[in-house]
C-alpha cells in the first residue's frame, strides 16, 4: 500500500490507519511535521503534481511477510531517480520486526519527496 500525504488533515488520517502492523507514533509524527512544513512554505491549498514543494510517501507492505522495496524502486522509477541520490537518509525508529526509514529526494530544486518505509531487522 502507497500513502501519497500533502496536507496535514490528510496526515491526521493516519493516527486511525488500520494495518497488519502497529503504525508507530513515531511515524505518524514525523508524517505531520514534513507535512506542516510543506504547507507553511508551498501552501496546503497547492496543487501537488504540479506547483513546487512536493510530498510524503508512506509504502506499507500489504501484509508482514512482504517487503517494500518493489514499491520503493517502482516509485523511484516514476521519478527517474536512484536509490544512491537520497539527499538524506534517516531511521526513525524500530518497532517490533520493523525498522523505519525516511529517505529524503530532491526531484528539483524546490520539489521534493520525503518516502517513509519500514524495512526487516533482527528477526
Amino acid at each position: 500500500m502507497t500513502e501519497k500525504i500533502w496536507t496535514v488533515q490528510q496526515a491526521e488520517k493516519l493516527y486511525g490507519l488500520k494495518t497488519g502492523y502497529a503504525l508507530p507514533l513515531k511515524v505518524t509524527e514525523e508524517v505531520k511535521r514534513l507535512v506542516q512544513l510543506l504547507n507553511y512554505h508551498y501552501g496546503s491549498e497547492r496543487d501537488v503534481d504540479n506547483e513546487d514543494g512536493g510530498y510524503v510517501v508512506l509504502l506499507l507492505p500489504e501484509d508482514e511477510s512482504a517487503d517494500t522495496d518493489s514499491l520503493y524502486l517502482k516509485l523511484l522509477e516514476e521519478y527517474h531517480l536512484c536509490v544512491d541520490t537520497a539527499e538524506i537518509e534517516t531511521i526513525l525508529c524500530k518497532s517490533g520486526k520493523w525498522e523505519w526509514h525516511s529517505d529524503l529526494y530532491m526531484v528539483t530544486n524546490e520539489y521534493g519527496i520525503t518516502v517513509i518505509y519500514p524495512k526487516r531487522w533482527g528477526c
